[in-house]
């Protein structure tokens, strides 16, 4: 009996030895940190998952009183918050394959006027132009009429290398350009105010003026060869789903026929009680037009 005392014992302290060499399991795995990479993409997950449940509970009110008594008590996740957290983790790895994509989720998720999407901006235009990523700012240029944007565009058309980004560039640049049309009438009035008023400010008020005036025809010159561009360079390439050459054609149509001076297209169709018409057999005759639809 002593002999099989020890024996046992020995076995007992034996097991966890023979083990030491094997593997161990799932759940005894030390956690390993997550990449630079992975942090990105679960704050993305974590993100898209609070946005998604927010909008799933607030469909489900049926009522105004129930909805705002649902914004009281949960608000859609910070996009501020979150935006933060991925620029500063762009900033640690400037350098990491998703950083293009990463700063163009800031830009997209914030105000432009906000601090985190100026700086976001200024880095994916500075540090990876020639990135397909920047593909999902491009719309945002054309928001603000600056010069600044415009050489931003005419930056990317020219660096960066993807069809369908230079495309998306050059619709944004064209409708960026696109300034008021030219008014023949009031380009004729400022004239003679310039050339008949004797009042030396109201002179240099017409002057200035005018020149403002030439300089939105210049730019609608240029705009009107951009979009022609599109329309021959860059058919094949869609943006929110539709055809950038139809949106082009679109706006070369509104340009080339329905700016203020110019005749009006001969519109055809039926009035409230069904009767057809068409715009001609008013000629001669002030006529409103009320554009509506449904959906």
């Amino acid at each position: 009996m002593r002999r099989l005392v020890p024996a046992l014992l020995a076995l007992l302290l034996a097991v966890p030895a023979s083990r030491a060499g094997e593997p161990p399991k799932d759940n005894e795995k030390a956690a390993k940190p997550a990449t630079p990479q992975q942090q990105y993409k679960d704050l993305v997950q974590d993100f898209n998952k609070q946005m998604r449940e927010f909008y799933q509970a607030y469909n489900k009110a049926k009522t105004p009183e129930e909805r705002q008594k649902l914004l009281k008590q949960r608000r859609p996740p910070d996009q501020q918050q979150y935006a933060a957290k991925i620029l500063k983790l762009t900033e640690e790895h400037p350098n990491s394959k998703f950083a293009p994509e990463a700063l163009a989720w800031v830009v997209t998720h914030t105000a432009p006027g906000a601090d985190d999407n100026a700086k976001a901006r200024d880095i994916l235009l500075r540090d990876h132009i020639k990135s397909k990523a920047i593909a999902q700012i491009v719309p945002r240029l054309g928001y603000q009429q600056s010069p600044e944007n415009i050489k931003l565009l005419e930056r990317i058309i020219n660096e960066n290398p993807d069809h369908q980004v230079q495309g998306q560039a050059t619709l944004t640049l064209a409708q960026t350009l696109m300034g008021q049309h030219k008014d023949k009438e009031a380009e004729k009035l400022l004239q003679q105010t310039i050339k008949e008023n004797p009042d030396h400010q109201m002179q240099g008020q017409a002057t200035f003026t005018l020149a403002q005036m030439f300089v939105r025809q210049k730019r609608d010159k240029d705009a009107e060869k951009e979009f022609e561009k599109v329309v021959k360079d860059y058919a094949d390439v869609k943006q929110f789903g539709r055809s950038l050459a139809n949106q082009a054609k679109g706006e070369l149509y509104e340009m080339q026929h329905l700016a203020v001076g110019m005749m009006a297209p001969n519109i055809v169709g039926e009035d409230a009680d069904g009767k057809k018409f068409q715009l001609s057999d008013y000629k001669g005759k002030v006529v409103v037009l009320d554009f509506w639809a449904e959906w």
